[in-house]
């Protein structure tokens, strides 16, 4: 794994709005009778407080509060929504949609004269015209919302702009000139004592030193900026820190010891926080650590940690290292079917995403092999004692490459580079096709909410996972009472309403824990960890109530929509099959007994 750097991007808030689960709870719970101007409102609420922490969901808000932007009498929210829906879109790497939407927030902006807007604007274009390498227009954006902020002296706003823009010129790889605007941003940080932001710059700048290979400065200033995190109490930021460190400390100054003192202390932090990038890089370097003292078991163990996270976030280039060292763990144990196993997914993996650098790499490798080749041909058919001598050297450097392993690495290439170029040009293709695909094959597509197969997977998990802590779990089945009169009377638009409101009502009236899912039809299932039949019932009757209470109103009509819901816990004398099929019996007891009620049924009842 190449060495791994964190860089902190300034994209500017119009609004200040700190993430919060509690705010965003209260949104989404006023959202469901929301209409007119307060329902565009609060949709443009949630994508700025979503537009950072889960990008896919402010989009999706976002474009329905589009349809309403009418609504918003006030020419500034309406540029404030739309570049938190641009910043929302850049986040997804959607970069098109994000320049529309942040375009229009700046024509918006230079109508009504509002500078710090136009500037805010400016930068935010800056910022993805870079994830673009678009540089000079990066930075002709960066300088044009500069001129601004120092014009209406926004110091706060400029230091961002000057760390933007040190970012750049790293990216062009003129460090001097990336220090020069990193220490500008960090000395007006400093006068305004934001202390966080000061940790910010002191991280970039380490990152810069690093790139300059000066360990002591890299170290210093990544362990100030430690300090000032701490200080503030910022876990989140002090967990990537700690992990930078902690790399540092292995690579820079082959200090496994200091190493994994750090990476114990970022984990603790990351995985509070389920900071999955940070987690895997953990697990990838402490393997790597317990490699190099040969603990291979240990370090098998962490490597497929880092490989099973690697995989969750779809993060293809660690996948590729991770695969590498698994398949040296192999060859150290002399498993060399199992190293050759992972040497191939190791090549695979790497020439799906192989960038043009790369690509030479591996042809001056292939051009270096062939020479060489043709060298020893050379030498077999020379009799001169001059080339004897020669042949000899030769043989010295093949049998140091063939201890080091890079005549096997060189044959794999020459043997499979055909093969792979031509699969190059469509891996990403059908690597992003993949992925989409296991997303349709995982949610309905009408509510949004997890299809029955994937529930199966994800209770099928958890039971497992419970069995461990001995804790309790139950089931909710839901079904709509009365739900083909609404089609027959209203019409299957009518139900698709009904029924994708009904996946907001089920989603805000259950924990962060619990799993929603449509089973089938009208019917939707409830997983609930650690919930006892009494836990869940009480969940069930809050559900049942903001059911009949809620106003289903579709073409003018309103129409009253009510439910009732089967209620079991596990026990493990029988299969999850058999306790949702208690759910069931519960829920038709309850359609029998007159319907808008729960019914919960225990194994005993059932004489299981």
């Amino acid at each position: 794994m190449k060495k791994f750097i964190i860089f902190t991007l300034f994209f500017p808030l119009i609004c200040s709005a700190l993430f919060s689960q509690t705010k965003i709870d209260s949104l989404e719970t006023q959202l469901l009778t929301a209409k007119g101007q307060t329902r565009v409102i609060i949709l443009s609420k949630l994508v700025t407080l979503y537009r950072n922490i889960e990008p896919r969901k402010a989009i999706e808000y976002g474009e329905e509060a589009l349809t309403m932007l009418d609504e918003i009498d006030d020419e500034f929210s309406k540029a404030t929504f739309l570049n938190d829906l641009g910043c929302a879109y850049y986040n997804q790497k959607d970069f098109e949609a994000a320049i529309k939407y942040i375009e229009r927030s700046l024509k918006i902006a230079k109508a009504i004269g509002h500078l710090p807007l136009q500037a805010a604007t400016l930068n935010g274009l800056g910022v993805i015209y870079w994830g673009q390498r678009k540089y000079e227009k990066a930075l002709e954006k960066y300088f044009l919302a500069l001129e601004i902020q120092e014009e209406i002296k926004d110091q706060g706003l400029g230091a961002m702009t000057l760390s933007n823009i040190g970012l750049l010129f790293y990216s062009l790889k003129n460090f001097d000139k990336s220090l020069e605007y990193f220490f500008k941003a960090l000395e007006i940080q400093e006068e305004l004592g934001n202390t966080r932001d000061i940790a910010l710059v002191k991280q970039n700048i380490a990152n810069v030193y690093s790139n300059q290979n000066k360990p002591e400065k890299t170290l210093e200033y990544y362990l100030s900026s430690l300090k000032n995190c701490e200080e503030i109490g910022d876990e989140r930021l002090s967990g990537i820190i700690l992990t930078n460190i902690a790399v540092h400390y292995y690579e820079e100054f082959n200090d496994p010891d200091k190493a994994l003192e750090y990476f114990n202390r970022s984990l603790i932090i990351t995985q509070k926080y389920d900071d999955k990038e940070n987690i895997l890089r953990a697990f990838f370097y402490i393997g790597t650590i317990y490699i190099d003292t040969g603990k291979y078991e240990k370090a098998m163990e962490k490597e497929n940690e880092a490989l099973r996270i690697a995989q969750e976030i779809n993060d293809y280039r660690q996948i590729k290292y991770i695969y590498r060292e698994i398949s040296n763990i192999y060859a150290k144990q002399k498993d060399f079917e199992n190293a050759y196993e992972f040497h191939v997914k190791y090549k695979t993996v790497n020439d799906s995403i192989f960038s043009i650098e790369q690509s030479e790499q591996i042809t001056e490798m292939e051009t270096k092999y062939e020479t060489e080749k043709k060298e020893q041909q050379i030498v077999l058919l020379e009799k001169d004692n001059t080339i004897a001598r020669m042949k000899i050297k030769r043989q010295r450097l093949l049998l140091l490459y063939s201890v080091i392993g890079i005549v096997l690495i060189l044959a794999f290439v020459l043997i499979l580079s055909n093969l792979y170029r031509q699969k190059t040009k469509t891996a990403k293709a059908l690597a992003v096709a993949n992925r989409k695909l296991e997303e349709l094959s995982r949610t309905d597509p009408l509510t949004k909410l997890w299809n029955r197969r994937y529930l199966h997977e994800i209770v099928e998990r958890e039971r497992v996972r419970i069995k461990r802590s001995f804790e309790a779990f139950s089931f909710i089945l839901m079904d709509i009472d009365h739900f083909k009169n609404v089609n027959d009377t209203y019409g299957h638009e009518c139900g698709d309403y009904v029924l994708s409101t009904m996946a907001v009502i089920l989603r805000s009236g259950v924990r962060k824990q619990d799993v929603v899912g449509r089973w089938g039809g009208e019917e939707f299932l409830l997983f609930l960890p650690s919930t006892s039949l009494q836990g869940a019932i009480t969940i069930a009757e809050s559900i049942r109530k903001k059911i009949a209470d809620y106003p289903f109103i579709y073409d003018s009509k309103n129409i009253a929509i009510t439910s009732t819901l089967g209620v079991s816990e596990f026990d493990e004398t029988v299969s999850v099959e058999e306790c949702i099929k208690l759910a069931d019996d519960g829920l038709y007891e309850g359609k029998e007994s007159g319907r808008n009620r729960i019914v919960s049924v225990q194994i005993e009842d059932k004489g299981v």
